[in-house]
């Protein structure tokens, strides 16, 4: 379930950057704190279910 909200996620900000390029850079770390916090809850879920 993690792939499409990765992909969502990806495709909002090559919009944004694509309209608005000079926040496509903040846009880009932002999005990268985001997925990491993302997959390690996803994992830290997993791991809790078995």
């Amino acid at each position: 379930m993690e792939l499409p909200i990765a992909l969502l996620g990806l495709l909002v900000v090559v919009i944004v950057a694509l309209a608005s390029p000079s926040l496509a850079a903040g846009l880009f770390v932002l999005a990268c704190l985001v997925s990491a916090s993302v997959a390690t809850l996803a994992v830290l879920a997993r791991n809790g279910r078995s």
